[in-house]
This record gives C-alpha cells, structure tokens and sequence, in this order.
C-alpha cells in the first residue's frame, strides 16, 4: 500500500513537472513573440514622435531556454555621418508560470532584468557607478497583462575630480510602479525615492515624486497626474552668496490628446502651491498659489487655446506686492500653418534670425512655402485677447482687457513698417480701468524694494508718478477720471479710432498723440 502510495506522488510531480517544463518552455515562445511586437511598435514610436532621429533598435542577440531566455538589445544612434553611437542592453528573462529568479505562488508570465552593458559608449557613466549598470529595470508581468515595476538609477560620484567637494555625488534613485495594459486602457501608476544630486557646489534636493497615467485605447487620451512634494536648489556663487529656493506641491495634470494637427489637444494644469527664494538665509521673494491651465480645442481649420494664469500672492522683501490673474486666448489659428512651423522651426527660425541679424525682411518673404503659409494664417483672421489681466493689491484693483485681430494685407509693399501694420491689424481694441490708490501703493511698494527709498521718500515719488500719469493720460485724452480711477477705452477697425466714445480718423488721432506729447 505504502508503495502505491509512493509511486502515486512521484506519478503525480513527474506530471507537476512536466506541465511546468512545458509551461516554461510555451512562455518562452509568447514572451519571445511579444518582444518582437514591442520592439517594432518601440521604432515606430520613435519614428513618429521624432522623425529626425536616425536611431534603430535591434535584437542583437536571443537565446531562448525551458526556464529562462537572454536578450541582447542594439540602440543605434547616428549622431552626424561620421559619428554613430551605440548603446547595449542585457536583458535576462526567468519564464513562467513560476519564475526561478522571482518565485511567486501566484503564476506569473515572466520575471525580467534588463541592465545596461559596459561599452565604449556607456564606460563614463560605468565609471561613475563603480562599474555597476547605471540603470536597470525589473519587471514581474502576470498573465492578465499587469507588471510590477521597479526603475532604478545607480548612486554615482565623480572620483577623478581633485576637488572632492565640486565633485558630482548622485545618491541614485528607485521608482516603483504597476502597469496595466488591456485591451480598452492601459494604466500605469509610480512613486519615487528621495533624492539629492549635488555638483560645482549647487544641490537639488527632491523628496516626493508620484505619477499616475491612463491611456484610452479607444479615443487615445492620456490622462495622467505628476506631483512633486519638496523642490529644493541650494548654490553658493563666486562671492560665496548662498542662495536657496524651494518649490513646495507642484502638480500636472493632463488630459489630452494628439490632434489632426499632430499637436496636443485638450486640458493641462499646473499648480505650485509656494516658491521661495532665499539669499544668506533671509527670504526675498516669496510666490504663493500659482496655477495655470490651458485647454486647446481644434475644428477642422483652426485651433483656439485659453491659458488662464492666476498668482494668489507675491512677497518681496517682506513687502506685499499683492496678487493676479491673467486669461489669454488664441482663436483663429489655423492648424495647418502651426504643423508646418512645428515640424520646421529649426530652418524658419534660422530664415528669420538671417532677416534680422544680417539680411533684410525680403529674405524671409523670399520663402514661398513660408510666405504661402503665413498668408492662409491670416485668411484665417487670427485673434489675440487678454481678458482679463487684473492686479490688485491692499489698496485697491486694476483691470486690463484688450483684442487684436489680424487680417491679410492687400500688399506686401511698404515703405514704412507702420503702413504694414496698418494693413495687418483687422481690429484692436481696449479697456483699462487703473485704481489710482492701487498705483500708488504699487509704486511706493516698488521704491523702496528697488530703489532702496525710504517709506517717505518712496510714498512722496510714487504720488507724483501716479499725478504725472493721470495729467498726460487726459491731456493725451486717452485716460478720463473716475472717482479714484483712470479709465480708458480705444478701438480700431476699418481706419476708425472710437477713443472713449469718441470717433476719428487715425490721422486725427496721430495729431492728438502729438498734441498731448509736446505738451499744447
């Protein structure tokens, strides 16, 4: 009986081992397909986020066994026709359904280790490590198609250098996360160590980092969260100043997508709850809840983007300088022209520093294709507007709103930069309302934070600044006065001045402008 029993458990982990050895050696084969797949969407990737990248990625090397496979990859990059580096990547890969190298009673598909190999092009960095991988990355994958994650960038430090306190010190830094990758959504989600990167006596010192992403197989929006907890830089320069600043929670966020313009649409944000700047360790500028968010949006011609900026207090010198907002909107610009100036910005911005440095505006307006674009930018009558940008400090708020739109000009033929303009701007116009009490403040404030003035002295200059702006504002009448405010409307189209409620001529108006200047 004992024997059956026993021929019974070794019949039973023959068939055990079996099934493993040949679960082992299936995974090898899935795992060596799905490299393959992933190396070439890897390429295709590269080609389309950088197409002026000449780099290749390659399986140098693959031998696959019943337990475990090792892969040797190739990263070329061609750097200019005579000069090619490539970058060497080892990767081993313990199979499933129980990995050896990473045991795990939940079968898992594989475990993987991939570290960089010590080559010409990577000795430096080897150097700085102590001659171990600079970077490596461990991946525990399951069958349903989610990974455990673990990034990690080697402690490094500059030995060669004789001045051992000027040195490069790098205290490494782990990321570990998840990744999720199905068939509607992939997810992915990592956390940071502390870590501190000092050189040439300037640290930077971050201690929290976490990000969160999605990306939508289906509509292609990325999703995705990044928040930084402590941000700090600390410096000495040559008068042995020490100068300190630290970023307190920062947050991005995005939900965006690439358009049919190859640009990204949708919402992004970016929040900073403080910043502070310290110099000898006395606090000179301090900037409080900031946050910026941007939402582009595209038909089938245009793209229109909204940035609206607020600043919940700045501090200078202990002074309160007060607080913002500033909304900017873009309508109108066509998405064709912003592709084109994208993907050549490099020669259009060498077209246009040639014109100004050296050349003359016809060697950018000698351009077809540049001038071609630029013309149907203009049919497009783009607009530009702020509304509003407001400041407003203990004594009081101001507020400026303005829009340009700008049109096609039915020549390019000029004498004068101004006749161009005047063929160019389609619609201006403007509002400004000025707290007379709030500009005083603000000039007073501003005296003796840069100009070293005395309370006195700062206030007496700053009332007669603020006077001598409201007598040329109204004899210019381009400011009137209300109660304790300067206010002010202009508007142009069509040749036509509306300058508060009262109509022009531009002509007449340019007489006014001088009139008031010479002081008649």
């Amino acid at each position: 009986m004992a024997m059956k029993k026993t021929i019974v458990a070794v019949s039973v982990l023959a068939v055990l081992g079996g099934a493993w050895v040949g679960a082992s050696w299936y995974t090898g084969k899935l795992v060596e397909t799905q490299l393959t797949e992933r190396l070439a969407d890897a390429q295709a990737q590269i080609k389309k986020h950088f197409p002026k990248a000449d780099t290749s990625l390659t399986i140098a090397q693959y031998q696959r066994g019943v337990f475990s496979s090792q892969v040797t990859y190739a990263v070329d990059i061609v750097l200019s026709p005579s000069v090619k580096e490539q970058v060497t990547v080892n990767q081993n890969i313990s199979h499933g359904p129980f990995p050896l190298a990473k045991f795990s009673l939940a079968p898992k598909l594989a475990y993987s280790q991939v570290a960089l190999v010590n080559t010409e092009s990577t000795k430096d960095l080897f150097k700085l490590s102590a001659d171990k991988s600079p970077l490596t990355l461990d991946v525990l994958s399951s069958y349903d198609g989610s990974s455990a994650i673990t990034l990690a960038i080697a402690p490094m430090e500059d030995k060669s250098e004789a001045d051992a306190v000027n040195a490069l010190k790098f205290s490494g830094i782990t990321f570990n996360g998840t990744a999720v990758v199905a068939k509607d959504k992939n997810t992915f989600s990592f956390t940071m160590t502390p870590f501190e990167l000092t050189e040439s006596g300037t640290s930077l010192n971050i201690n929290k980092f976490d990000f969160d992403g999605s990306l939508d197989n289906v509509t292609n929006i990325m999703n995705s969260k990044a928040v930084f907890g402590e941000f700090i830089v600390n410096t000495t320069n040559e008068e042995s100043v020490k100068e300190r600043y630290t970023a307190k929670d920062i947050e991005l966020t995005g939900n965006v997508k690439t358009g049919k313009f190859d640009m990204n649409v949708g919402l992004g944000g970016i929040k900073l709850k403080s910043f502070t700047q310290e110099v000898n360790g006395q606090t000179q500028l301090s900037i409080g809840d900031v946050t910026m968010v941007s939402n582009v949006e595209e038909d089938d011609k245009n793209i229109n983007q909204t940035l609206d900026t607020t600043v919940g207090n700045i501090t200078m010198a202990n002074k309160e300088m007060g607080s913002g907002r500033l909304m900017l909107k873009l309508n109108q610009f066509d998405g064709n022209t912003l592709r084109y100036i994208n993907n050549n910005s490099e020669q259009i911005s060498t077209l246009l520093l040639g014109s100004a440095i050296g050349g003359s505006p016809e060697m950018a307006m000698g351009n077809e294709q540049l001038m071609t674009h630029l013309m149907t930018f203009l049919d497009a009558n783009p607009t530009v507007s702020i509304s509003p940008f407001t400041w407003k400090n203990a004594k009081g708020e101001s507020q400026l709103d303005m829009s340009l739109t700008l049109k096609r000009p039915d020549s390019l033929e000029f004498e004068e930069p101004g006749e161009l303009a005047a063929q160019l701007i389609k619609q201006f116009s403007s509002s400004t309302r000025l707290s007379m009490p709030m500009l005083i403040e603000q000039a007073q404030i501003n005296n003796q934070v840069f100009d070293g003035m005395d309370a006195e002295q700062a206030q007496a200059a700053a009332e007669s600044m603020v006077q001598e702006l409201m007598m040329i504002g109204t004899s210019m009448q381009t400011l009137t006065v209300q109660d304790d405010n300067l206010v002010g409307t202009f508007n142009y189209a069509d040749g036509i001045i509306d300058l508060n409620g009262q109509k022009m001529p531009f002509a007449q108006f340019l007489n006014i402008l001088e009139t008031g200047m010479s002081g008649e």
